[in-house]
């Protein structure tokens, strides 16, 4: 786990993985909202995955809180620090 601003980042080391998203966790519901919308409206598509089978609080409160952030071949360095600073904006 890296500290990203506000937010945490989930490392994952496994190099049999294949990666598909980029998952970030927000502080708040309401930091998550602010910036999956500020994130669309730039034009990158963020998902909401894993949604829990059961209302469990801490599973659900994980859930509320994720930004899995695109990954694949276009996405660009250029891409990167525009969406990290997106987020950034976001906490404010």
């Amino acid at each position: 786990r890296e500290n990203f601003g506000q937010y945490t980042l989930v490392n994952y080391s496994c190099r049999d993985t294949v990666y598909q998203s980029f998952p970030v966790v927000a502080q708040s519901v309401e930091q998550a909202e602010k910036a999956r919308k500020n994130l669309l409206a730039a034009g990158y598509e963020v998902k909401q995955y894993y949604r829990p089978l059961v209302g469990l609080p801490v599973s659900r409160s994980l859930y509320d809180r994720n930004i899995c952030l695109p990954v694949h071949a276009g996405v660009t360095k250029e891409h990167i620090q525009e969406m990290k600073k997106i987020i950034e904006a976001s906490n404010e």
